[in-house]
């Protein structure tokens, strides 16, 4: 595990990865999913909770060192934890709160991201689309009581179009899987193999989700 001391941290020779300090704990934000790691000494961290609980991580040097070195990157840390705080700490108590709904909890996480997306930050311009793109096609409740995926449609939507375009423009490649996703929904090929192919050029990890599902399809058609 490497922290660049550029606001990214590289775990396991892998991609870079946003992440921010909180009292004795380091959480990485690895492909939208928490990593909350401990100090344990002043160079071990241990993981805490689901997919790394118990695991120790190593720096090759004395001790981990967490600098932000420009006032970009201290922003981009204090974006980071408020959209962990937003997304994933609190949301459990949303979730089982019996006065909120599914749906009605998408509409309460898009206001909340959309201070940050309106910022600046990429990391809660993806959450709103994703959201967004949920309402749009009819709400969470009606996508997981539909029998089939392919009964579920999207409608056009210019501003969704318009914050997928926003998403690249802040330098983040999943813009593109996000347009492509979308434009799937819409039924729409052309367009959505457009921006899967743009996002494979460019490093889109949903791009390379979609061209895999893509080559399975094909294959079990020609079955």
């Amino acid at each position: 595990m490497n922290f660049d001391g550029n606001g990214k941290v590289t775990v396991s020779e892998m991609d870079a990865y946003d992440f921010f300090e909180r009292n004795d704990s380091i959480v990485i934000l690895v492909d939208r999913i928490p990593f909350v790691l401990k100090k344990n000494k002043s160079n071990i961290l241990k993981g805490v909770g689901d997919w790394i609980d118990g695991e120790s991580f190593k720096s090759t040097e004395k001790s981990f060192t967490y600098n932000q070195m420009t006032p970009a990157n201290i922003q981009r840390a204090k974006w980071v934890a408020n959209h962990y705080d937003i997304n994933y700490k609190n949301i459990l108590d949303y979730a089982f709160d019996e006065n909120i709904g599914f749906d009605q909890l998408n509409k309460n996480l898009i206001i909340k991201n959309e201070s940050a997306c309106n910022e600046g930050f990429d990391l809660a311009c993806i959450q709103v689309f994703s959201l967004k793109l949920i309402e749009n096609m009819g709400g969470f409740s009606q996508i997981v009581n539909s029998d089939s995926i392919e009964n579920i449609k999207a409608q056009p939507d210019d501003d969704l179009e318009k914050l997928g375009q926003k998403i690249i423009t802040l330098g983040n490649a999943e813009g593109y899987g996000l347009l492509a996703n979308y434009y799937m929904f819409l039924g729409n090929e052309e367009k959505f193999k457009y921006y899967k192919d743009l996002g494979l050029e460019n490093g889109c990890k949903l791009c390379f989700n979609l061209e895999i599902n893509s080559l399975v399809e094909e294959i079990e058609g020609g079955e």
